[in-house]
Order: C-alpha cells, then structure tokens, then sequence
C-alpha cells in the first residue's frame, strides 16, 4: 500500500489529472498517512477547483488537524455551490465537525463564522446550536435556539430541541412556561399541543 501510495503521489505531482491526485488522497487517508494525504488532497482541489468532494475531503483534513482557519475556504466554497438550503447544508457541515474535529470549541468557532451571513435562517442557527451543545456551551446554544425558535415557531424540531435544551440545563419550570404561552399562541398546532399535554 506504501509503494502504491508513493507511485500515486509521483503521478499526481507530474500529470495534471485530477483523478490520480483523488485516488492518491483516498489511498493516503487509507493507509493513514495523514500528511500525504494533505499534499494529495491540495493537489485535488488545485487540479480540480470545483469539485465538491475535493473541497469536503481537504475540509475534513484540515478540521480534524485543527487547522480551522484553512477549513474556512473550502467549507464555504461547499455551501455556496451544493444544492439544498443554506441550514440543510450547515446541518450537513455540523456533522463533519462534529465527526472529524477533536476540538469542538474550535469546530464551534468555524461554525460561528460559516452561520454569521446566515442569522436569519433558522436551519443555520439550529444547526449551530446542536454544535454548541456538543461543545458544552449551554448559553450559546439557547441563544440559538429561542432565535430559530422566534423564526419558525411552528417548526416541530425546533420547539422540541429547544424544549429539550430547557430540560437538560435543568429549567423546567421555564420550559412549562414557555410551552404554555405558545400552545395559546398557536392553538392549532396539533402536534405541538400533543407534546404539551
């Protein structure tokens, strides 16, 4: 696997393919080898600058180095061009963060800067919310929460998730409520009322 690694990287170096700097990423990242794995994946998205994978899998690299700030480019890059809303998209770089970041404060500041153009999406802001969560900052992700909440009140994952916020930080009392002042803003919401019953 070495041998066939390094012959990879060789290539990718002396022919301008984007195909042969990929397959020398995936078989660094294979073999472990983290470092060749970086300089093939650089060599990836140099050779193909629009290619989605690339971008993600260099991304990935740099998150899980933490190197957050290099992440930044190509994360944004994944958002601009992929389909789907800007909150499905953030939700889908969540869960890189949350899988390939050691440092989930880090991956919570990266997160910060990718959610900051987006404030008015509650999909964006719920998403940083469940990083905050899982990085511990409690106070962050409420703030998210009650703003994605004021957004789309009617969205059942949000309500339930912030409901669930409310009841792990030990304020039921707040929750009650909460959840009672909106059953009367929002009478006709079946499945929320069920959920307060």
């Amino acid at each position: 696997l070495a041998l066939s690694l390094d012959i990879y990287l060789e290539l990718a170096h002396t022919i301008p393919d984007p195909k042969l700097a990929e397959w020398a990423t995936r078989l660094a990242l294979l073999a472990k080898q983290e470092d060749k794995a970086l300089e093939a994946a650089r060599l990836w998205v140099k050779r193909s600058r629009n290619d989605l994978d690339a971008r993600q899998v260099l991304a990935a690299m740099h998150v899980r180095r933490g190197e957050t700030e290099e992440a930044l480019p190509h994360l944004e890059f994944v958002l601009s061009a992929s389909n789907g809303s800007v909150g499905e998209k953030l939700r889908m770089a969540t869960g890189l963060l949350l899988i390939q970041s050691q440092d989930r404060v880090a991956a919570l500041r990266l997160m910060e800067q990718l959610v900051a153009r987006h404030q008015r999406d509650p999909d964006a802001l719920f998403a940083y919310a469940l990083l905050a969560l899982q990085a511990g900052q409690t106070a962050q992700a409420q703030a998210a929460m009650e703003r994605a909440v004021r957004l789309a009140p009617t969205n059942i994952n949000f309500v339930t998730g912030y409901l669930g916020l409310l009841h792990k930080t030990g304020q039921i009392e707040p929750a009650l409520a909460w959840m009672g002042r909106w059953v009367s803003q929002y009478p006709k919401e079946f499945d929320l009322r069920m959920l307060y019953a």
